[in-house]
């Protein structure tokens, strides 16, 4: 499992000065400032892990961003972790900026919870970049990862989508924490 938090930096203008400015979209809360929120794909396949009672992951709340992150499994078969097998499980935002970093929280462990990822990232339709990484035995949680980052985007609306199960079709999790967009004015 891998939990993704969501950062935006947006810029606001100011008949006397500019200055980039960071605001979330969080996983849960998405962004206070646009109402920006996060799609998740299948919905039911997707948990919110502080609220979750059967997820093999039980991270530390005080170590993610507002306490909160969310949890998904891709399963190449049919498994315990969600019912949609051999489903390509997602999350995509809206915003507005030159730039996007995805934050995630990582594992090494070999089981409960798998710490197998495998995440695409598509900016605008395109792919942008890819994270893959196999356990190592480790189970403790690396909180705060960057996993994904992309600048020298046209400063206008963008779409970006994470996607997990696409490159290695094997269980692979997700645990969502933060995206960051900035905006330069």
């Amino acid at each position: 499992m891998c939990s993704l938090h969501l950062f935006a930096l947006f810029s606001f203008f100011s008949p006397i000065s500019c200055a980039l400015v960071n605001v979330t979209i969080d996983d849960t809360n998405g962004d206070s400032i646009t109402g920006t929120h996060i799609t998740y794909n299948p919905f039911d396949a997707w948990q919110k892990g502080q609220d979750c009672t059967n997820c093999t992951a039980l991270l530390n709340s005080d170590k993610l961003y507002d306490g909160t992150w969310h949890d998904a499994s891709y399963n190449p078969v049919r498994g315990t972790s969600n019912s949609y097998p051999g489903t390509i499980i997602s999350a995509s935002v809206s915003f507005t900026g030159s730039a996007v970093y995805v934050i995630c929280t990582l594992t090494g462990s070999t089981s409960s919870p798998d710490g197998n990822t495998d995440m695409t990232f598509i900016v605008d339709g395109s792919t942008a970049g890819t994270f893959e990484r196999s356990p190592n035995g480790d189970t403790s949680y690396s909180f705060g990862q960057i996993v994904f980052a992309k600048s020298g985007l046209d400063q206008r609306k963008h779409t970006l989508s994470i996607e997990s199960g696409i490159m290695a079709r094997r269980h692979s999790c997700c645990w969502t924490e933060l995206f960051i967009p900035p905006i330069r004015c």
